[in-house]
């Protein structure tokens, strides 16, 4: 399962082909150029003439430079502009009968691309290939067909090419998972596309690389993940656990909004963020190394108020229940399991050299060669500050209340790793856009120690709240969304346009049961964040304003506003009637002290 990259533009340049609709193309792509060459994205972004960009303003759009629908949504849109069957009438490709279109003007535009995989998906019916090859191949041959030479604009002089995304090429092929990974999907291609091709292995890893850390999630009007898609000028955006920039998209295109104002505009200034924030700093910059081979150094990796509240359980002293920071792995249990995993290492590495010194005879006596003497040097300095730190860490107190000074039992540690380790288990199989009610259930039992802000309890409450809305269970959502309204203030902040669908979904699950006051409440926090993320016109923003309107519909409330029209009517006609009478009052001062002595 592969992670998709949520990173978000102006004028745009493309190409298509000159093939006509339902014609066979028979001739070959050319040979595919080098593109390996790369540079840093914000090497070349310093912009010439400073502009203000207000909050909620478009800073860039870009459209795909290749994109496919996921196979399981793949009968409910248009393969090439994403319009929904709610919406649209679809059909189907009468090649392949895999892809789906909503018009013929659809199907044609798409066909320059999907002339060379409409064959092979016939061909391997029933077998789809996945979806991450599908897209790969259409990045392939959009770049055999002259798509190394498109050039995406971002400003007015500077623009991107395929190649100058970032490939972590080293990274790459340094790394084993990544190449078992990359020669998994190789072998897959041969399948679907055929060996003739794909190009030269070095290239590969290079398009490789590019697609691990450049691709992005497609999200359809209900912010549902239905595919992925490879963007040029888009991708030039770095990370940032607070970002102030916000993905949207308008169909297949994606839209960039800066979420702050900002002064003097610079692209170098502008950050998205890869990752839910609702994260601890540990496992969030492990898991943006691991994905896009970077340890982000942001203000929030560093904020040690925040990494106080993310690891927190309840006092273990009945009376007291306040909130203790514990560690998110024990250090000192980590330590020594470290230290035992290695040694045992250490002990097999020995009894094999044994076993092999042995077989070749005693008589055969072989000098350790250089790369050898460096290892071993290197086992024994890592040995060495294993050592010096499971000393310092053995002599660390535990961690204690910080109101009644109850220290935390070893036994509480242990149950708390043992939890946060089956919620991360737990929630990397369940997919945000539709959760599991009954894993979160499961999860919440095992966090009966947590406390309320504590980030993994804030994070599957949102999924259980999450899992209730789309479920209809309004009576949990509600429950839920109360007990998480801190948490989720908290971790997102106050300005962050997933907060305010948070709120839109409380809101809604406030008015279901006739809370119409604090319900429209939420829902006025909730607009402004959502316009600003998403635009004035995105269907979110539509189905808000629907709600509020609704809501306001209230008797109650609708005597209410009638009520404070009127307080405000008359406030006003008081205030003109006091502005005359004190008029009349300066008009006879000045007469008395100007009319002439008698």
């Amino acid at each position: 399962m592969y992670e998709c990259v949520c990173v978000c533009v102006g004028a745009t340049v493309t190409s298509t082909s000159n093939s006509e609709s339902g014609q066979q193309c028979t001739q070959r792509p050319g040979k595919m150029r080098d593109y390996r060459p790369t540079y840093r994205s914000h090497s070349r972004l310093v912009s010439k003439s400073q502009k203000t960009v207000k909050k909620g303003e478009v800073i860039l759009t870009s459209e795909p430079f290749a994109h496919v629908i996921n196979f399981e949504y793949s009968s409910m849109y248009c393969n090439h502009c994403l319009g929904s069957h709610k919406t649209k009438m679809i059909h189907m490709c009468q090649g392949c009968r895999k892809n789906w279109y909503c018009s013929d003007e659809c199907e044609r535009l798409s066909w320059p691309i999907h002339r060379y995989e409409c064959d092979n998906l016939k061909r391997l019916d029933p077998y789809t290939p996945p979806d991450f090859v599908r897209l790969m191949a259409r990045v392939i041959l959009r770049l055999r067909d002259g798509g190394d030479k498109i050039v995406e604009k971002y400003s007015q002089r500077e623009g991107r090419r395929f190649r100058d995304l970032m490939n972590h090429y080293a990274d790459v092929k340094n790394n084993e998972e990544r190449k078992q990974d990359a020669d998994y999907l190789l072998g897959e291609l041969k399948k679907y596309i055929g060996e003739d091709f794909l190009p030269n292995y070095s290239d590969f890893l290079g398009i490789y690389g590019r697609m691990l850390v450049n691709r992005f999630c497609l999200l359809d009007k209900t912010m549902m993940n239905i595919g992925s898609a490879m963007y040029l000028s888009a991708s030039i955006f770095d990370h940032a656990c607070k970002p102030n920039c916000y993905i949207s998209f308008d169909g297949k295109n994606v839209q960039i909004r800066a979420l702050v104002d900002m002064p003097n505009f610079s692209y170098s200034k502008c950050r998205i963020s890869y990752t839910d924030p609702v994260c601890s700093v540990t496992s969030r910059r492990e898991n943006l190394y691991k994905k896009w081979f970077f340890w982000c150094d942001c203000s929030f990796c560093h904020d040690e108020g925040r990494v106080k509240f993310e690891n927190t359980i309840k006092c273990e002293n009945v009376n007291c229940q306040a909130p203790v920071t514990v560690p998110e792995m024990s250090r000192w249990k980590r330590a020594a399991w470290q230290q035992k995993a290695t040694t045992n290492g250490e002990q097999q590495k020995e009894t094999t050299k044994d076993e092999q010194q042995k077989t070749w005879g005693n008589e055969i006596q072989r000098k350790p060669s250089t790369e050898e003497k460096q290892r071993d040097k290197q086992q024994q300095n890592g040995k060495q500050q294993r050592d010096n730190q499971r000393q310092e860490e053995e002599e660390e107190e535990p961690p204690a209340c910080s109101v009644c000074n109850c220290p935390v039992s070893d036994l509480a540690i242990r149950q708390y790793q043992l939890a946060v380790t089956f919620t991360k288990e737990k929630l990397s199989t369940m997919s945000e856009e539709n959760p599991t009610l009954e894993s979160c259930l499961e999860i919440l039992e095992k966090q009966d120690n947590f406390s309320s802000m504590n980030v993994w309890r804030v994070r599957t409450t949102d999924f259980a709240f999450n899992a209730c809305v789309y479920n209809g269970c309004w009576i949990r959502a509600l429950t839920y969304g109360e007990e998480n309204l801190c948490g989720m203030r908290y971790y997102y902040g106050s300005e962050h346009p997933t907060l305010g669908l948070f709120l839109f979904k409380l809101g809604k699950a406030k008015i279901y049961f006739k809370e119409f006051r604090d319900g429209i409440r939420c829902l006025e926090e909730a607009e402004p964040h959502v316009v600003n993320g998403l635009g004035p016109n995105h269907p979110i923003v539509e189905d808000l304003r629907l709600t509020s309107l609704m809501a306001n519909e209230d008797i109650e409330i609708c005597l209410e506003r009638r009520i404070a029209a009127a307080n405000k009517r008359q406030m006003e006609i008081t205030a003109k009637e006091n502005n005359v009478f004190n008029y009349k009052r300066e008009l006879e001062k000045i007469f008395k002290y100007t009319s002439p002595v008698a």
